[in-house]
């Protein structure tokens, strides 16, 4: 926590969890119950560079234009070609088939990226600052999976608090607001 003159510490329940298995070896790290907003930072940062997005964009124009449809229409087509492209209305796969191929192997790539920066993130701002990625690239996907599984828990405790601190009216929360559910 930062050394800030409070008039009142922040309410903060956090506790140190053990996260992995013999398999993938076993870490400690802190379950806040929110993340922080360097931790939003850095995540945001990273999914900036994302261009599924652009690409998708990219492709339901040329869609649109090739079938005469609504660029929402064509968007749907496309996403429908990467994922369930029996459910496509028109003939996206066939008639674009190498772009679809691109997407969907460009979408599992970003995926896998981002899993592993939100492992990184986490590592990085709760365990040890002084990691790099060479430190974490080798890590076990089981150990990936469970920090970038902690990283979505507090994602979406600080949207409750802030969904939560919204409809009240009355003013600031009375309660624990480091409250956190054991798993």
């Amino acid at each position: 926590m930062s050394k800030l003159p409070f008039v009142v510490a922040p309410k903060v329940n956090s506790r140190i969890e053990t996260l992995g298995s013999e398999m993938s070896g076993k870490i400690e790290i802190e379950r806040k119950g929110f993340l922080t907003v360097g931790e939003k930072s850095f995540m945001a940062n990273v999914n900036s560079q994302d261009t599924v997005l652009q690409s998708v964009m990219k492709l339901s124009r040329s869609v649109a234009s090739h079938y005469k449809l609504g660029q929402q229409d064509a968007y749907q087509q496309v996403v429908l070609a990467v994922t369930e492209p029996e459910k496509c209305s028109h003939p996206v796969y066939d008639e674009f088939g190498t772009e679809i191929a691109e997407l969907a192997t460009l979408m599992m790539s970003m995926e896998q990226k981002k899993q592993l920066m939100v492992a990184f993130c986490m590592l990085l701002y709760r365990v040890d600052d002084s990691l790099t990625m060479d430190d974490i690239i080798d890590l076990h996907e089981d150990l990936i999976e469970a920090l970038a599984q902690l990283f979505a828990d507090e994602e979406a405790k600080s949207l409750e608090r802030l969904v939560t601190r919204e409809e009240e009216e009355e003013g600031p929360d009375d309660g624990d607001l480091g409250e956190i559910e054991k798993k």
